[in-house]
């Protein structure tokens, strides 16, 4: 329905990006299996990003749903990739790359 792609355009970072612009790397995170939210969403963020030339990091989990959580080690994998990027995005690397 015409009403609600303009209600969603309004809200939507997607349809926000535009060329010319500076955006901060986000993370992309997404499962394959993912019942709920189809991982094209993801991908074609990232693919966006890409032909805008702005930076991305891209995680797409094969196995899992829509946490992304197949088992522990999956579990794991996934907060240790959150944690990398939201350490490196705050400066805490170069906190402790001076040694604290």
């Amino acid at each position: 329905m015409p009403e609600q792609r303009e209600w969603i355009q309004a809200y939507s970072p997607y349809q926000k990006l535009v060329p010319g612009q500076t955006y901060p790397a986000p993370f992309i995170l997404t499962s394959t299996k993912d019942d709920r939210v189809h991982p094209a969403h993801g991908r074609k963020a990232a693919a966006r990003l890409a032909e805008l030339g702005q930076p991305y990091f891209y995680y797409e989990n094969l196995d899992g749903g829509h946490s992304a959580a197949a088992n522990l080690i999956e579990d794991a994998r996934r907060a240790a990739l959150e944690y990398t990027y939201a350490s490196g995005r705050l400066g805490l690397s170069e906190v402790e790359k001076k040694g604290r």
